[in-house]
C-alpha cells in the first residue's frame, strides 16, 4: 500500500490540471481570435486613392 499514495494524489489534483488545461486552451484560442479579428478590420478599412491616374480631356 505505500505506492497507493501517488495514485491517490494524482486522482485528487487531476481536476485541478483539468480546469488549468482547459484555461490554458481557452487563452490561446482566445488570443487567436483577436488576432484575426484584427487582421480583418485592418484589411476592411484600407482605403486606396488612385491620384496618380489623370484623366484626359
Amino acid at each position: 500500500m505505500e505506492d497507493a499514495f501517488g495514485v491517490i494524489a494524482l486522482v485528487a489534483a487531476a481536476p485541478a490540471i483539468t480546469i488549468q488545461i482547459l484555461g490554458l486552451t481557452y487563452k490561446i484560442q482566445h488570443a487567436r481570435a483577436q488576432r484575426a479579428k484584427k487582421n480583418i478590420q485592418t484589411v476592411d478599412t484600407e482605403i486606396f486613392e488612385f491620384s496618380c491616374i489623370k484623366e484626359e480631356n
